[in-house]
């Protein structure tokens, strides 16, 4: 705990990009909850977290589980790396070699 309060919670380097973060935690929440309420399979939520359930569990964790709670979940399990990766798969243009 005291590493984390030191190194996370209270780094002035982090609280510095909060604005950053939760804008970014704010774009993603957006995204992933159009893609369930679209149906859209291709999104990132599904292909690398509704895709790993059993049919079964994928079945009984939809029907009790708001959509908001799916993406929370889905965020909340993201590693940063993942989470910086996703944002900028979904949201920065590609490079492109001419």
């Amino acid at each position: 705990r005291e590493f984390n309060d030191k190194k996370i919670y209270n780094n002035p380097q982090i609280k510095s990009e909060a604005g950053k973060i939760e804008r970014m935690f704010s774009m993603l929440f957006e995204a992933f909850y159009e893609a369930l309420e679209t149906g859209d399979t291709t999104s990132e939520i599904y292909k690398n977290y509704l895709d790993a359930f059993a049919p079964e569990k994928r079945k009984k964790y939809l029907d009790g589980t708001s959509n908001a709670g799916i993406v929370r979940d889905f965020i909340a399990g993201m590693t940063d790396d993942y989470f910086n990766d996703t944002f900028g798969e979904i949201y920065m243009p590609r490079k492109r070699r001419l």
